[in-house]
């Protein structure tokens, strides 16, 4: 009964609300991120509730942040799932472990960039280009390739 009286909207409303493209919209609902209704089952443009204008918006937004198409979608179904939003035990228990994931990424990060500026200090204090590049071959390959013990 409630669902009869929520406000419905075309894709074209959804699009110029959420300033989402309507195919990225049309994608959404293809990977079955969001849902239309079928009031006019009749009728080609299809009829998507209010909600829906948020929901785009989320996904857009969560794609924004780095999370996965499968973590969107575990959301967007905890969405659907509890008929009106997923609980806040769950919304955090997501990010929680999307912040997890981050700041392992960023401690990966971080050591990246450590390699890489000890790499630029060896080069600048390379005397050539040459020496630079091949400074990686391990002593003992040298030894052997020049025949010395």
């Amino acid at each position: 009964m409630e669902e009869e009286n929520k406000v419905t909207l075309h894709i074209k409303e959804i699009a110029e609300l959420s300033k989402i493209d309507i195919k990225e919209i049309h994608f959404y609902e293809e990977i079955g991120l969001i849902r239309s209704i079928n009031k006019f089952p009749y009728k080609r443009s299809r009829l998507f509730h209010i909600e829906t204008v948020a929901k785009v918006i989320w996904i857009k937004r969560f794609l924004e942040l780095g999370f996965s198409w499968a973590q969107i979608r575990k959301i967007m179904d905890l969405w659907i799932e509890e008929k009106e939003y997923p609980s806040e035990e769950k919304l955090q228990s997501i990010f929680n472990n999307r912040i997890e994931a981050l700041t392992s990424e960023i401690k990966r990060l971080e050591k990246l960039r450590e390699e890489i500026q000890k790499l630029s200090e060896k080069l600048n204090n390379s005397e050539n280009i040459k020496q630079f590049l091949l400074s990686v071959i391990p002593d003992r390959s040298l030894q052997k390739s020049r025949n010395l013990p």
